[in-house]
């Protein structure tokens, strides 16, 4: 299962960064909510006209279901703040006020506004792949799968 929880993070973590990889060079943007979906659903105009037949699962992950990643992430938000020229500490009262439940442009508009909008985009994209990597090494399935 931890296996299986790592690739399922693994395939995640690349939909996030091609996502963010998309902002940044402007593109429109197709969320990417389940691996899988996004293909079944691809050009179409409205979720009725979605080949759903194709679709053999979903699988909804919110933080704490199968894997508990706010360890990671408070760990990654630390240091790539500290790597920003943040000079607050970013310790686990701080992260939940400040950071969890909020999308990362919205965190770097309002952590670093010290920074350029194309600095931001390239922050956010190192975080993330700075998560796959730590993430593809410490995750792991939350007690009872």
């Amino acid at each position: 299962m931890a296996i299986a929880v790592r690739r399922l993070c693994s395939c995640l973590s690349e939909a996030g960064k091609a996502s963010a990889l998309r902002r940044r060079s402007q593109m429109p943007a197709m969320r990417l909510s389940a691996v899988g979906v996004t293909d079944a659903v691809r050009g179409c105009a409205t979720s009725q006209s979605a080949n759903w037949r194709r679709i053999q699962g979903v699988l909804f992950d919110i933080d704490g279901t199968l894997v508990d990643t706010d360890p990671i992430h408070l760990v990654v938000f630390r240091d790539c703040l500290k790597k920003a020229g943040v000079s607050f500490e970013v310790d686990e009262p701080f992260f939940k006020a400040n950071i969890s439940g909020r999308s990362n442009p919205d965190i770097a508009r309002d952590l670093l506004p010290h920074l350029s909008d194309s600095e931001k985009e390239k922050w956010i994209v190192d975080k993330e792949e700075y998560f796959c990597n730590l993430a593809r090494s410490q995750i792991e399935p939350v007690q009872g799968l």
